[in-house]
């Protein structure tokens, strides 16, 4: 996937949550709030380091969240994220 771009749909009320939450702009080259919405929903590019960077900073928050409401929307965000870089569901085992 060098190279190549990986195409994900957020929820503006997702983006959002990472943005406030998550530092995003510590690992993309863009600024995610940035990004407009269409009807609610934000299209992303990531590259796969990108990606899996964003997805490892999300997976943290959640870890330490001040509230267990907050903990359950960051893991679904993380595994909404996760399910793009992994689509077949299985993960690389290095």
């Amino acid at each position: 996937m060098v190279g190549k771009k990986i195409k994900v749909s957020l929820k503006a009320k997702e983006r959002d949550l990472v943005v406030e939450h998550c530092f995003p702009d510590m690992y993309l080259n863009f600024d995610l709030a940035e990004l407009p919405s269409d009807r609610g929903i934000v299209k992303v590019e990531f590259t796969e380091s990108e990606l899996e960077d964003l997805i490892g900073s999300i997976s943290a928050e959640a870890n330490h969240a001040s509230s267990r409401q907050l903990m359950l929307k960051l893991d679904k965000i993380a595994d909404k994220l996760e399910k793009h870089l992994h689509p077949s569901g299985r993960v690389p085992f290095f």
